[in-house]
């Protein structure tokens, strides 16, 4: 019960942390599990009070819709551009060249190594793409009436990168 009811908290404060700071993947990953933990859960009654299916999947899909349009797509937009900038870099001198590859020998990793950071977007990514097909699926197949809001699975499909997740 504790755990559904700080779940519910972390979904409705959701759009003012957001709003108010740049969130990280690793944050975003544990927003995931609570909102997802939201969408897992049965009813309960804390203190007497009925927090039912409907209403925490209500919180998820709030959370969810937001966590999206404000940290995972543009995430998903920076790592991108990051790996075209990576990938058209312009051709180096020949002095530039040696010296750039010294350089490069001392330090670790080479151009197809991916960071921490880059894995826990694509986490994240998996994540908010599941929980948003689920939350949908639920809406067509369960009886309960949720807005999944916003246009959210259209936004999700735009996505190049969220594309093979969903199918």
């Amino acid at each position: 019960e504790l755990q559904v009811v700080t779940s519910m908290a972390v979904a409705y404060t959701l759009p003012s942390f957001v709003a108010s700071s740049q969130t990280s993947p690793s944050v975003g990953l544990k927003i995931m599990e609570c909102l997802g933990f939201l969408v897992a859960s049965n009813t309960v009654s804390p203190n007497g009070v009925i927090i039912s299916r409907g209403d925490m999947c209500q919180a998820a899909s709030v959370g969810i819709n937001v966590l999206w349009a404000h940290a995972v797509q543009p995430l998903i937009t920076m790592e991108k551009v990051k790996t075209d900038s990576r990938i058209s870099r312009p051709a180096l001198k020949p002095s530039q060249s040696l010296r750039f590859g010294r350089i490069r020998s001392r330090g670790g990793g080479g151009v197809f190594d991916q960071s921490h950071e880059s894995i826990e977007i694509k986490e994240l990514l998996e994540h908010a793409v599941t929980l948003v097909a689920h939350l949908a699926k639920i809406t067509q197949t369960e009886q309960l009436r949720i807005d999944v809001g916003y246009g959210i699975v259209e936004q999700v499909c735009e996505v190049d990168e969220a594309r093979p997740v969903a199918v």
